[in-house]
């Protein structure tokens, strides 16, 4: 959309556009599709007041369908905002007296691939596979991440090459002969000789990226355990650098606009989302306009003619001898982060929290950041800076000090305000901090004290009035006072409100700080402690000199003195808490800290360093390289609930790094499969439940004789159970359904007369022969029973 060219008569206009895209490369493949859009403006004729947009140039994008995202007012470029698949309408308002608009321009930007056409090259280089985080303690709380730098849908690499070298090669003509006629026109007659000039060094640097590298990936996934634990997926910003292969052979590095996350989603173990971030940046217009001119040095590959009538000469290769250059330039930026979306997702739906920045047009940095809930409440903090206060008379002097020494960045205030729902505004928090007339450095910080929030209205950003004065709202509270100084810019002691002071000496030449002091002055604590500052600002004290003359300050009245000793350019090497117990820090070779002592030289703590795959070596003795198994489970059915009753399934599980081995990750695992053989069972039937499936039928026989037999038969179906009954004695006989049954007691061999039981009916006889037997609650009727009957 651009402008009608013709002084501005048309100030509304308007254009519908509709984003389609399936997952590709340059969405990132979202599962949703859509695209990352750049969005760019031009010539709005519009002064935009602290990077705020003004009714002068209102350019929006609105969704037209559901699930759209919407932009605006649009006042700078923005770069890599994500829009959903859907159909949008773009405007552009103007109202401006005069019209500047005329040759405006405001444009949507995003790639979509036609076809797939992946190129891949070998590059050499080295990148992260695995990281074990391990606490040297418990194995089974090592966690393992995995890296894989693969894009699923293309199965390929997702590294992109940024530069890679190119032009080992190139011709130049030498001029040999040159023949030159004084008379009637200018007639040359030049001879050249040919030759290809061959080098080992590109024409273009080998390295220009984010950490030496001129590879970088737009996709990582990090598994933990394996994804046992779940994984994470981060999708990176990647922009290629521009190259020039013509002479100077220039190119413009890119660096600025790699390497920024676009994207980072969390999934649990079941690969279910549980968070999402998304990014979007902002281009901005006055960076991207920013060139830098650049001078480089060639050589001319063949002479040139020099006039015409000079007479005849020869051997002209003098001229192919002297450098030329060329002036170029390279344009740079910066990309400022715009908008942060975070989405947490639950078994009930998902919340939403959005983040705005908006920057400052004198430092670029961040001048309010708004925090949308899914409540559609706000919380927007606004920074202002040293150079954003303006004076109508003159500069408090310490404000004029940061301005003489052309600071730009030091905050002074920070407030934050809560918009509610209903559109009204609230300041519930703030922050000042002053600086030192003559250091820029913080003298004073204040903080904003309120029982109840305050409505915007009522309250008072800070400002200079017109005798130069800097003027705060009244609820600000003086918190902390930085005192002094010394010339180094060391804090040499500060107060908090209604607290003591605490003060701090520092030694080795003023490097490092030796003693913190709570509870006296830095001034008095030097002059009533007798310490010699020469003696602690000699880097070549020795440690227990150095300790020596540190603990004279420990015979100050009502203080809490802590001191420390150092290795210049290693680190601290002693503490002494105020109770006089010190603890000790030794190095290794390498100026890593390796061990740890208490106060009577017992070691606490000792690292190790070593590279992964190798074995430990702490101290001398090595440690093998241990594997550690992998997790393993089995399912076990619980097999002693007993007759009556079915046993639950229970999993048996050995988790990850229970064992180890020395051999191999198989046999780690070994050894947690023969875990799990010989406990397993034993685990389902002790921790399994049983569930009862049937009625035990129990006898009693009290008459010494065998030969008796039961016989139920289930009056609705009838299936027969049939028992053999011991001579003597009580127990068991089986199991069977609850029911109504019909039950025959019977004796082979030799008659005795016998009373004859159910639990419930008696029987006198030989034999018995009941009709109507409940098995089961609420009966009781469970039950055989033989006695003698005399």
């Amino acid at each position: 959309m651009e402008g009608d060219h013709n002084g501005g008569q048309q100030t509304y206009y308007e254009r519908t556009f509709t984003i389609n895209e399936a997952p590709n490369a340059y969405n990132f493949y979202h599962p949703d599709g859509g695209a990352y859009v750049d969005i760019e403006v031009e010539s709005l004729g519009c002064v935009f007041v602290n990077n705020q947009a003004t009714n002068c140039a209102v350019l929006m994008v609105d969704p037209l369908t559901a699930g759209g995202i919407g932009v605006g007012p649009v006042i700078q470029n923005i770069t890599g905002r994500y829009f959903p698949n859907g159909t949008y309408r773009m405007t552009a308002t103007f109202n401006q007296n005069p019209p500047l608009f005329e040759d405006f321009y405001f444009g949507l930007r995003w790639k979509s691939p036609d076809v797939i056409n992946i190129t891949t090259r070998p590059v050499g280089g080295i990148r992260i596979k695995e990281i074990y985080d391990h606490d040297g303690i418990d194995p089974a709380r090592d966690i393992k991440r995995s890296f894989d730098y693969t894009d699923n849908v293309t199965g390929y690499s997702s590294g992109k090459i940024y530069s890679y070298p190119f032009d080992f090669s190139s011709n130049f003509n030498h001029e040999y002969y040159n023949g030159h006629n004084d008379f009637g026109p200018c007639v040359e007659s030049i001879l050249y000789r040919t030759f290809l000039k061959r080098s080992s060094v590109s024409s273009y640097p080998l390295v220009s990226a984010a950490g030496n590298s001129y590879v970088g990936y737009e996709k990582v996934k990090v598994l933990f355990n394996g994804g046992v634990n779940g994984k994470s997926e981060f999708q990176y910003k990647s922009f290629p650098d521009l190259i020039n292969t013509a002479f100077p052979q220039t190119s413009t590095s890119q660096e600025w606009r790699r390497g920024l996350l676009l994207e980072n989603s969390d999934y649990d173990q079941g690969s279910s989302i549980k968070a999402k971030q998304t990014y979007a940046y902002i281009e901005s217009e006055n960076a991207v306009n920013t060139t830098a001119n650049g001078i480089k040095v060639g050589f001319h590959t063949q002479a040139s003619e020099v006039g015409c009538g000079t007479g005849l000469y020869y051997q002209r290769q003098e001229q192919l001898a002297i450098p030329i250059w060329n002036e170029y330039p390279t344009t740079t930026g910066r990309s400022l982060l715009a908008t942060k979306v975070t989405t947490s997702y639950e078994s009930n739906g998902s919340l939403t929290q959005s983040e705005q920045f908006n920057y400052g047009t004198q430092n670029f940095l961040p001048a309010a950041v708004t925090v949308t809930s899914s409540k559609n409440e706000t919380i927007r903090t606004e920074y202002k800076y040293n150079v954003d206060y303006t004076p109508i008379s003159g500069l408090p002097l310490w404000l004029n000090n940061l301005k003489q020494r052309s600071v730009r960045s030091f905050p002074v205030e920070k407030i934050a305000i809560l918009r509610r729902s209903d559109n009204t505004e609230y300041v519930i928090g703030g922050s000042i901090t002053t600086y030192k007339n003559d250091k820029p450095l913080p003298d004073r910080v204040y903080s904003f004290e309120s029982n109840v929030p305050v409505p915007v209205g009522s309250f008072v950003q800070a400002y200079i009035d017109g005798n130069g004065n800097f003027i705060m709202d009244t609820r600000y509270k003086e918190v902390l006072v930085f005192n002094q100084y010394d010339e180094y810019y060391n804090l040499r002691s500060q107060k908090k409100f209604n607290d003591v002071v605490t003060s701090y000496v520092w030694g080795y030449n003023q490097q490092y700080p030796v003693a913190q002091i709570v509870g006296m002055d830095y001034d008095a604590a030097v002059t009533q402690s007798g310490i010699d500052l020469s003696i602690i600002n000699n880097a070549a004290t020795d440690e227990n000199t150095m300790r020596t003359e540190l603990n004279k300050l420990r015979s100050l009245p009502g203080t809490l003195v802590t001191t420390y000793t150092y290795t210049v350019q290693k680190g601290v090497t002693s503490e002494t808490s105020p109770n006089g117990k010190i603890v000790f820090y030794e190095y290794d070779a390498l100026g890593r800290l390796s061990i740890v002592k208490d106060h009577d030289g017992n070691v606490v703590k000792k690292i190790c360093y070593n590279y992964a795959g190798q074995p430990d070596n702490c101290g001398g003795s090595v440690i093998p390289l241990l594997f550690y198994n992998e997790p393993q489970s089995q399912t076990f059915t619980r097999n002693n609930c007993g007759s009556c009753a079915s046993g639950s399934q229970v999993t048996y599980t050995v988790p990850a790094n229970t064992y180890s081995s020395t051999v191999s990750l198989a046999a780690a695992n070994q050894l947690a499969l023969n875990d799990i053989a010989a406990n397993g069972q034993n685990y389902a039937n002790a921790n399994g439940t049983c569930t009862a499936s049937g009625v035990n039928i129990t006898y009693s026989n009290q008459t010494g004789q065998s030969g008796f037999t039961a016989v139920y038969i289930q009056n609705s179906t009838g299936q027969s159970y049939t028992f053999s009954i011991p001579a003597s004695g009580s127990g068991t006989l089986g199991c069977i359904p609850a029911g109504t049954y019909s039950l025959s007691i019977t004796k082979s061999g030799f008659q005795v007369p016998a009373l004859f039981g159910t639990g419930c009916f008696s029987q006198s006889g030989t034999a018995a022969s009941f009709g109507k037997v409940i098995v089961g609650p609420p009966s009781n009727c469970n039950v055989v029973t033989i006695e003698n009957d005399y």
